[in-house]
C-alpha cells in the first residue's frame, strides 16, 4: 500500500494532507522542514477530517550517510546503486483509535552531523511515518457491527449516541488482528544545520570589585 501527502493551496502552510486513494486519513502539521542542532522537531497529528480510521502511528526521525553511486565500486570496479548506512536518533509509537489529535517531538541531537552533499558522499535527514489502518474488509465489518459507518470523529457531535458508537469503533479497532491491518508509510526529508553554540558553552562573567 502507498499514502499519498499533499499541501493545501497556501504552499506557506505546515500541512501535509495524508490520504490513503482519495480518502484522508489525517492531517500533519510540521511547522519547519529546516533546523538546528540541538532543535527539537514536533509533527502534530489532526484527525478531525478523517475519512479512514487511524488505529496507530509509527514516528522515526533518521539520518543516511549514503555514498553515492558516483563514488560506489564493487569488487569488480564496476559502479553500484551506492551504498546507505541508516541510524535512528529517535522514535516513537502511539496507539490514536478515538484520538481528535496528538503530537510527536525529538530532540535533534548537538554532535549529529548536518545535512551536506558532494560528489561522492551525502548525509540526509528525513523523519518517517508509518500509519496503520483497518483493511476495506475489516473496515466494512466494523461499519456493519454498529449500523451505520463513521469514518470521521468530528461527525454527529449533536448526536447522544456519538459517543458510545465511537466506544464501539474504539473497541473494535484495538481488536484488529495483523491480518486486517494495513501499514502505509510516508517520509519527509529535513534539512539539519550547524547551530550556534556559543550560548550552549558560554559561561557566565561575575565581575567582581575588590576595595
Amino acid at each position: 500500500q502507498t499514502v499519498s501527502a499533499s499541501q493545501p493551496p497556501n504552499k506557506s502552510a505546515p500541512v501535509y494532507l495524508i490520504s490513503k486513494g482519495s480518502n484522508r486519513i489525517l492531517s500533519l502539521h510540521i511547522p519547519r522542514r529546516s533546523h538546528q542542532l540541538g532543535d527539537l522537531l514536533c509533527a502534530v497529528f489532526d484527525f478531525a477530517s478523517q475519512q479512514i480510521p487511524c488505529v496507530r502511528i509509527h514516528s522515526w526521525l533518521e539520518m543516511q550517510e549514503v555514498i553515492l553511486p558516483s563514488a560506489s565500486l564493487d569488487n569488480g570496479g564496476a559502479r553500484t546503486n551506492g551504498l546507505v548506512f541508516p541510524r535512528v536518533y529517535a522514535e516513537h509509537e502511539e496507539v490514536v483509535s478515538n484520538t481528535q489529535n496528538t503530537h510527536v517531538m525529538f530532540a535533534i541531537p548537538y554532535d549529529a552531523p548536518v545535512s551536506f552533499q558532494t560528489e561522492a558522499v551525502a548525509v540526509r535527514w528525513f523523519i518517517h511515518f508509518k500509519f496503520f489502518t483497518p483493511s476495506p474488509a475489516a473496515l466494512d465489518a466494523m461499519n456493519s457491527r454498529q449500523g451505520a459507518p463513521i469514518h470521521s470523529t468530528n461527525e454527529d457531535n449533536n448526536n447522544h449516541d456519538t459517543s458510545a458508537k465511537l466506544s464501539v469503533r474504539y473497541n473494535q479497532e484495538l481488536e484488529l488482528s495483523n491480518q486486517d491491518i494495513e501499514t502505509l508509510t510516508w517520509s519527509l526529508p529535513i534539512l539539519i544545520t550547524a547551530s550556534d553554540r556559543a550560548h550552549v558553552f558560554e559561561s557566565p562573567k561575575v565581575s567582581l570589585k575588590l576595595r
